[in-house]
């Protein structure tokens, strides 16, 4: 056998061959170095200062950066052989001499060059300042900008303003009858252009001036709803709009502008002046100074919520410190869109939107003060509770003639997290894990909680509609408790609050447990009819109940189509009935809420729900709403479901359900939202993002599918619940509403409200040795719909607000509220705000001038 001999490889050829490579190599790297060029398979990029490099080069030109090598006045000090680089006042303008005062790097270029004679600034031969081109210029982990770059706006003030990169300028609303007179103008000066977060005086001003060194440059004012620029200084600066010079007399830019006038025929509008239009672009320059502002005017409701930039080769997109202070809510929802956008498996596809939030930032602020006060006074001297700076609490107040959610106060609030987080490291709070505080931190409007008797008024609005004849029951609540019912004997007593006679509205105005139980197991009863007093008869002397129950028993649960009352209660409020786990996570979370948003961003509405049952699976929807709920899931409020397959038992599941416990676990914007739909008999939706374009009106919605006779015997109760009647257990807040009505009927209009409490037991008394060592723990809910209408009985505007505290509603001592009261008289706290914000919705302001219906 031969071998084949091993081939020989000269060394010195190799060699060359690879230095060759390496060069070649090195010569492509440096050209992508100098060009600033993406390397995105390393996701790294080289980041190359521009705007440093160009406002320093910019500088040099002008002689505020000068090579100096006179020799120095003290004899001690030796000028380099390379000279020194210094800064010169007398040759730098204000905007120059400011960036040398607070630019750390420009400082340590100077002295680098001072030091060694190299490093950023390079001296040639001719005497010239050079920039070096690649100094620098450094690789660092840069990732590709989001596909999302849209941007966030409160929608709850609708103020005009001018904004830009450095600036927002806003408006406070006026009258339509006539432009702020001299004394009323704000003066922002030339040096707080760029420096918004020093100066905010000019926020909220009816009017302001841009003033130059001595005399204003322009003015802006809001004349009626519209923003009026006036012309006031023709020689010291450059006004562009729209990329044409605009206070130059004569020219035909001027005359286009002039002819802005007609938009505003009735409005007396000073000299040189004339309206502004969405998306105009004004641009104002100081001719001597050379300072520079760029606006953009737009309806923006409260201002910009988020702002971007790019800050050492990363661009920030953070929420206005002040307001995620306010609403950690915002944060949450600019983090979620960033995770859907690093999950979407095409980020280039993603829809561009600027995103208008609902929110009324002067409401939310204002209850959001009130909220925090009371809920953080609940500590050991009044609750019996240890740690209850650990229970949740929220408030959520909604539009409900268009679902917009105008508040959303959430406790604890990122200052308390941070407190809790410290206590719990500091082992005064072991039990605390960051698990919890993660789930805390959340926005608790939008998580399960147990709601008690407020689910009453739902609950009924179905009973009543499928079985007309269950609205005669009366009952005789005895005092102290039942063993028995309906001569369905019960594991262990309830209490009951009689003796009391209950009817229908007394059964909403008192909140009978008593009657919810009778009315829960009625419906399922074969053949009941009623007597002239209300009293049930049964054909056999007794309720049967044989065709649900065996025993306590419910084989098969209640998901029956012979159990009507269910699916009503699903078709009108939004609840689901049955826990299919093969539902995923769409099943557990309800999309409505920011499906205007979403729809901006190219989800198309059938991947925001669960598939119908039985469809063909579709597997890019599939895909797509498992991505949508991965990143959404935690600013999306979870949806009820009663889950009847499950309920089981009678004396516990069954019973439990019906007064608001057990599956019957609600969040509290979905409550907000089915108070709106029983108050509006319209199936409103509730959103937090607006819809583009036209303003959603209560006609939109379509009608809820109950009886007029069915909603107006669940109003008799409610109102007279509001109106605290003889035992309402909503008496605190019934001279409030009285007051109110009594104001709004003095300009000629109605107040109509609707209120129903809630106390829900979350645990049982702690009991050792027959010795109580901790109370019960018991949730307070309330729920209020206010609605202002005209003479005619229109609606002009309308409220509806849910408060829940949990484990607040067991405190001490008599003189402090119990129970659901507790959550009635925060209610009441902010009940002023509640009147404010409809007194000022322009329908009302119309009628109650005369000029409405």
């Amino acid at each position: 056998m031969h071998t084949l001999p091993i081939p020989q490889i000269h060394q010195r050829p190799l060699l060359l061959w690879v230095a060759c490579c390496a060069v070649a190599l090195g010569l492509i790297a440096a050209v992508l170095f100098v060009a600033g060029a993406h390397v995105d398979d390393e996701a790294t990029n080289y980041y190359v200062p521009e705007g440093y490099r160009k406002n320093v080069t910019t500088m040099a030109k002008a002689g505020a950066i000068r090579h100096d090598k006179t020799a120095p006045a003290d004899p001690r000090q030796v000028l380099p052989p390379w000279g020194r680089m210094i800064f010169d006042d007398a040759n730098a303008n204000p905007r120059q001499a400011q960036f040398y005062q607070e630019s750390r790097r420009l400082h340590e270029d100077l002295r680098d060059f001072n030091e060694t004679g190299g490093g950023f600034f390079e001296v040639r031969l001719d005497g010239k300042i050079y920039i070096a081109q690649q100094f620098h210029n450094f690789a660092l982990p840069y990732p590709k900008r989001p596909a999302w770059r849209g941007s966030f706006s409160l929608a709850g003030e609708k103020l005009p303003s001018l904004v830009s990169e450095d600036l927002y300028l806003g408006f406070s609303a006026t009258d339509e009858d006539g432009a702020p007179s001299a004394t009323d103008y704000r003066v922002l000066k030339l040096d707080a252009w760029s420096h918004p977060g020093k100066n905010q005086t000019h926020y909220r001003a009816r009017a302001f001036e841009l003033l130059g060194e001595e005399s204003p440059l322009a003015r802006l004012a809001l004349v009626g709803e519209r923003v009026v620029l006036q012309l006031t200084n023709t020689n010291d600066c450059e006004i562009k709009l729209n990329g044409d010079v605009i206070n130059r007399a004569g020219s035909e830019s001027v005359s286009r502008f002039m002819q802005r006038r007609a938009d505003m025929p009735e409005a007396k509008l000073p000299n040189n002046s004339a309206p502004l239009r969405d998306g105009d672009r004004l641009r104002l320059r100081h001719l001597r100074t050379g300072r520079e502002i760029s606006l953009r005017y737009g309806r923006y409701a409260g201002g910009m919520v988020s702002r971007r930039w790019l800050e050492d080769g990363r661009e920030v997109n953070l929420v206005d410190p002040e307001l995620a202070a306010e609403l950690p809510y915002f944060q949450q929802l600019q983090d979620a869109l960033n995770r859907f956008v690093q999950q979407h498996p095409h980020p280039e596809q993603i829809g561009q939107p600027n995103i208008h939030l609902t929110i009324d930032r002067g409401l939310h602020s204002s209850v959001n003060r009130i909220f925090l006060d009371a809920v953080r006074g609940f500590d050991a001297r009044r609750s019996a509770v240890s740690n209850i700076q650990l229970e949740p609490a929220c408030i959520c107040i909604i539009n409900a003639l268009n679902g917009d959610v105008l508040a959303m106060p959430s406790y604890p609030a990122p200052a308390d997290i941070q407190s809790l987080r410290q206590r719990a490291q500091g082992g005064s709070l072991p039990s605390v894990t960051e698990a919890k505080l993660r789930r805390l931190s959340l926005n608790q409007n939008l998580t399960l909680i147990p709601i008690g008797s407020t689910t009453k008024p739902l609950f009924a609005s179905a009973v009543w509609d499928t079985n007309p004849e269950l609205r005669k029951l009366v009952i005789e609540e005895p005092a102290g408790g039942r063993s028995e019912l309906l001569g369905y004997r019960l594991t262990a007593p309830y209490g009951t609050v009689g003796p009391r006679h209950v009817d229908a509205k007394g059964f909403l105005r008192m909140s009978s447990n008593d009657y919810t139980l009778h009315l829960g197991l009625l419906m399922l009863a074969k053949g009941v009819t009623f007597g002239a007093n209300g009293a049930p008869i049964f054909p056999a002397g007794k309720a049967d109940l044989s065709a649900f129950f065996r025993g306590d028993t419910i084989p098969g649960g209640l998901d029956r189509p012979d159990v009507p009352a269910f699916p009503k209660l699903a078709e009108c409020y939004d609840v689901g009935l049955v826990q299919r786990l093969t539902d995923g996570a769409s099943a557990m979370w309800d999309a409505g809420l920011l499906q205007p948003m979403l729809r901006q961003l190219g989800v198309k509405d059938a991947a925001m729900q669960a598939a119908a049952e039985g469809a063909v699976p579709d597997k890019s929807m599939a895909d797509m709403r498992e991505i949508l709920y991965n990143s959404f899931s935690s600013v999306l409020p979870e949806r009820a479901n009663l889950q009847l397959d499950t309920v089981s038992s009678v004396r516990g599941k069954y019973t439990s359900m019906l007064l608001g416990s057990g599956t019957n676990y609600w969040s509290n914007v979905k409550l907000a939202e089915a108070y709106a739909r029983l108050g509006t008999g319209r199936k409103v939706q509730v959103r937090l993002a607006a819809e583009g374009g036209r303003e959603s009106r209560l006609e939109d919605f379509p009608a809820l599918p109950l009886k007029r006779e069915t909603l107006a015997l669940v109003y008799a109760g409610m109102q007279e619940c509001a109106d605290g009647l003889p035992g309402s257990t909503a008496e605190r807040i019934s001279d409030s509403v009285k007051a109110a009505r009594k104001k709004f009927e003095a300009r000629g209009l109605k107040l109509f409200a609707l209120a129903k409490t809630g106390t829900a037991t979350r645990r049982a008394a702690v009991m050792k040795k027959g010795v109580m060592v901790e109370d019960k723990r018991e949730c307070a809910a309330f729920c209020l719909y206010l609605e202002v209408r005209d003479k005619s009985g229109a609606a002009l505007a309308a409220l509806s607000t849910a408060t829940y505290l949990q484990d607040r509603a067991a405190t001490r001592g008599n003189t402090s509220p119990r129970n659901s009261a507790v959550a009635v008289q925060l209610t009441e706290d902010f009940f002023p705000e509640l009147m404010t914000w409809l007194e000022s919705q322009p329908a009302v302001k119309r009628a109650g001038a005369g000029k409405g219906k």
